[in-house]
């Protein structure tokens, strides 16, 4: 019977100490007690890898794991992470611009290995807004915005309305482009001065509808520019491009303005010239009525109210009231007849083929319908009108007792006989 015991054993209270056996420091061993009088033996009955309990690793391209080989030789780290889905595939870096960099290769952590661009410009360094200063800082890195306000820049070489010189003339240029410094004439321009007239023709002036209108003036010899001045009074007097009012030097005998309903305008121009010399002003007087939106009346006339059997003359007015007038009467439109008409406005306008030229004559028995246009293309129609012209002659005939159309057949009568006399038309 064998006993199997550990290397530590008490037996009786006494420790018993064994002999090492000899091992391979591969071998797993262990201490056997045999009672047939061998006594204690060292066995290794599993001999392990000569690597057993080295150090080992796993790895990819990305990622290692650490572990130690067992008794089998088997390294016992874990299976690293994969590297990511997209690694090592080209890709560039853009900066927040949006400029890209150099190509590059898809890293482990998925960054891309290539260079990103600097920005063109660095946001809080110092800047000017154009060549005459205006010193701010940058505020994006991608544009230069500078905070500064641009100072103005003027031109060089433009007119100006300078201090005069010895004989008054003030047609100066532009000497410094940031400072807009105006240098006078020379003196000797005095003797070029041309003469320039005051303008006329001034339009619109009168009452006009509210709305934006062309003001206009007969163009100057001479005039090299013009002063328009336009003036509101209700604002207490001119005030140069505020409240309505208008200061403008121009060039040409032409101006847009919007003019409002229910106010009164002065308005005025003066004509230049070369040297600077103004002329006296023309002046207008705009008062401005509230918009024209009623139709103006139609109405034809000629027409009576008893039959005739002579031709009729047939005419046509329009009136506009108190709005702007009507269109020229060669416009006007007319259509008739020969059935009696309960609206003229039912007709399309393209049924009004006459042309009004002149008084015309009606010939027959008709209804008639016109249509006009005022000024702001408000449509009127008239009532109709009936021409009550009849010129073809009725006719008559005979009959006797017995019906016949000739009496008695023609013959000779020795006694009375009565007649029916019978009309038709």
């Amino acid at each position: 019977m064998r006993l199997f015991l550990i290397f530590s054993l008490l037996i009786f209270g006494v420790i018993l100490f064994f002999p090492a056996g000899e091992a391979d420091a591969t071998d797993v061993c262990d201490w056997v007690y045999y009672e047939d009088g061998v006594g204690w033996v060292n066995e290794c009955p599993v001999h392990c890898s000569s690597n057993v309990g080295q150090a080992c690793t796993k790895s990819n391209a990305c990622n290692t794991t650490n572990g130690t080989y067992d008794c089998d030789g088997v390294c016992t780290a874990t299976t690293p992470a994969d590297p990511p889905a997209n690694y090592g595939n080209g890709c560039q870096n853009s900066n927040i611009c949006g400029t890209k960099g150099s190509v590059g290769s898809i890293q482990c952590d998925g960054s891309c290995l290539g260079s990103t661009p600097a920005t063109p410009y660095t946001v809080g360094a110092a800047c000017n807004r154009n060549a005459c200063g205006g010193t701010g800082t940058i505020t994006n890195a991608c544009t230069g915005t500078c905070s500064a306000t641009a100072p103005t820049v003027y031109t060089v070489g433009a007119s100006c309305t300078s201090s005069p010189n010895t004989c008054g003339q003030t047609n100066g240029i532009i000497s410094n482009a940031c400072t807009g410094a105006c240098s006078p004439p020379s003196d000797a321009a005095c003797s070029t001065c041309p003469s320039v007239s005051m303008p006329t023709g001034l339009t619109p002036t009168g009452t006009i509808t509210g709305g934006t209108y062309t003001l206009s003036w007969t163009a100057q010899s001479g005039a090299s520019k013009y002063a328009i001045r336009i003036d509101d009074p209700a604002n207490g007097g001119l005030t140069c491009n505020s409240g309505g009012d208008i200061c403008a030097d121009i060039t040409t005998n032409l101006y847009s303005y919007t003019f409002q309903a229910n106010k009164t305008y002065n308005w005025w121009v003066h004509a230049i010239n070369s040297c600077g010399t103004w002329s006296d002003q023309g002046w207008a007087t705009v008062k401005v009525i509230p918009p024209d939106t009623t139709a103006p009346t139609v109405t034809i006339g000629g027409a009576s109210a008893f039959w005739q059997n002579t031709n009729a003359t047939a005419r046509i007015t329009c009136n506009d009231g108190t709005g702007v007038g009507c269109e020229v009467s060669g416009n006007w439109k007319w259509l008739t007849r020969e059935s009696s008409i309960s609206n003229c406005s039912s007709f399309a306008l393209s049924d009004y083929t006459g042309t009004y030229n002149g008084a015309f004559g009606i010939t027959n028995h008709v209804w008639m319908c016109a249509t006009a246009l005022d000024i702001k293309n408000n449509r009127g129609y008239s009532s109709p009108g009936e021409f009550k012209v009849e010129k073809i002659k009725p006719m008559s005939s005979f009959r006797d007792d017995a019906g016949a159309d000739t009496p008695d057949g023609g013959s000779w009568q020795d006694a009375n006989f009565t007649v029916y006399p019978s009309f038709s038309d």
